[in-house]
């Protein structure tokens, strides 16, 4: 079984990612993902890395945050990013706001500004794999294969019962629809959305979300992706609310439903 030094959860679903194989074309399994070999030696969103926060930037948590916050985004990274990234990692410490400002440099003060610590999440992805090649935007080449996409979404399933998450943050308008059929009672708002328009006027924070394979329900709130949060979180509505105040009232109302008042 794959080990790496992390909380045995993270092994866990390390061991378990062989269930999406085969990856379709335009898609390739992450080199160092449970292989037995060092991920990237940093923090970075699972599969890529461990998925968790470390303070010092180096020292692994020896504790995975169950029954904290999940952070989902739509895929990890290219080929090419990622060998990148590796390269800059094994050159020692390496501060993730610095060196991904429009993902990490974004995300991690907008959670700590609302009072949510890093060491409290785990940051994931629903697809799995790293597209083939330089671009790490826009369309993931896996989405047209139906079998992939199921074996996807059966392991984030198994990601939502590893961690067993009081909150659920999605990032972008890609995830939402996917995360519906996993809970089709209470996402069923969220199937058909194609922008965050969509999605305010559906309801961008549904509570008492029940997962499939879950035992206690969470809340669960679709944010702007962070890397193009800038243009976009303007247009985002929430009761009388507008743009980032109204983001932050989602989470506050989602942080007070979900018991984890700040």
């Amino acid at each position: 079984m794959y080990q790496c030094q992390a909380p045995p959860e993270v092994n866990y679903l390390f061991a378990q990612l062989t269930q999406v194989e085969p990856y379709p074309p335009g898609v390739l399994r992450i080199p160092d993902a449970g292989a037995g070999r060092p991920l990237l030696p940093g923090i970075a969103f699972f599969p890529g890395g461990t998925g968790l926060w470390m303070a010092d930037l180096v020292s692994q948590p020896s504790v995975f945050p169950v029954a904290g916050v999940m952070i989902i985004g739509k895929d990890f990274d290219s080929k090419t990013a990622y060998h990148n990234t590796r390269n800059l990692m094994q050159k020692g410490p390496c501060d993730p706001c610095k060196r991904n400002p429009a993902t990490w440099g974004t995300l991690i003060p907008f959670l700590e500004g609302v009072g949510i610590a890093p060491e409290a999440c785990f940051f994931t992805e629903f697809f799995m794999g790293l597209r083939e090649g330089i671009k790490a935007t826009g369309k993931f080449p896996g989405v047209d294969d139906v079998r992939f996409v199921n074996r996807c979404c059966e392991f984030m399933k198994i990601q939502l019962k590893t961690q067993e998450p009081r909150l659920v943050l999605t990032l972008g308008k890609e995830v939402p629809p996917r995360l519906a059929a996993l809970s089709p009672q209470s996402l069923r708002r969220w199937a058909d959305v194609k922008t965050l328009r969509d999605l305010d006027a559906a309801g961008s924070i549904v509570h008492n979300v029940q997962f499939l394979g879950m035992r206690t329900p969470c809340s669960v709130v679709a944010l702007t992706h962070p890397s193009n949060r800038r243009p976009n979180v303007k247009y985002r509505t929430y009761r009388t609310l507008q743009g980032h105040e109204a983001e932050v009232a989602m989470i506050r109302d989602a942080l007070k439903q979900c018991g984890m008042c700040v």
